[in-house]
């Protein structure tokens, strides 16, 4: 099952030439959070992939069960909080609890057409989705087969968030932490309009996935 929810109703896709011709054949590597976090090249590597903290405010502050429940991340129904100032936070070192998502299965790709700076930085082959709904779907089908019996939970295609991975509970992201970048002029995350798709594991290890999905091949055109 796919659950696509971008706006974008074409992607792109930036690699070597060769690696684009393949992809073009629909062999598709389906790469790992924990890839990205070790990636040999600079540019690729983001060690914080899939990560995030959430500190509480500044000051003193007293705190109803539904903040209290943002800042530790629990259901706020197991939570009971007794009047003003039952619980206070002193602050942003009162609580600083950090997330950090094992592992998952990840595709990238980009909304960005026949972008410069994507060749520069990932190659000058550019390949388009014309339908990345029934693209993520094959992908999806054939990933799942590779693993069976094991479990994927469901794939989510989304655009990555751009922000702080270290902020209070109040202005924090709600986006799920695979989508989470850093808004870093160094790395430069933000200029690549990245959309990406995630599979995350149940309960067993993964390393990067090489499929053959040929049926994608008309969905796709080398621009």
């Amino acid at each position: 099952m796919v659950t696509y929810r971008p706006v974008h109703r074409q992607l792109f896709r930036y690699d070597a030439p060769n690696v684009s011709s393949l992809i073009l054949q629909g062999s598709i590597k389906v790469t790992t959070l924990e890839a990205c976090r070790n990636a040999e090249m600079e540019y690729f590597r983001d060690e914080e992939e899939g990560t995030r903290t959430i500190t509480s405010l500044p000051g003193t502050n007293s705190l109803d069960r539904f903040s209290l429940a943002k800042l530790l991340g629990v259901d706020p129904a197991g939570i009971c909080v007794h009047g003003k100032n039952a619980v206070v936070t002193q602050g942003v070192n009162a609580v600083h609890r950090r997330e950090r998502l094992a592992n998952a299965f990840i595709f990238c790709t980009s909304k960005l057409e026949n972008d410069a700076l994507m060749k520069g930085k990932f190659g000058s082959g550019c390949v388009k989705i014309k339908d990345p709904v029934a693209f993520f779907e094959l992908v999806d089908g054939e990933l799942r087969r590779a693993m069976a019996p094991r479990n994927l939970q469901s794939c989510l295609v989304d655009e990555v968030e751009y922000a702080p991975r270290t902020n209070n509970y109040r202005d924090h992201t709600n986006r799920s932490i695979a989508f989470l970048k850093p808004n870093d002029e160094r790395m430069g995350f933000e200029k690549e309009g990245e959309v990406r798709a995630v599979w995350i594991p149940v309960g067993f290890n993964i390393e990067p996935e090489f499929l053959s999905v040929p049926a994608v091949a008309p969905f796709l055109e080398l621009l």
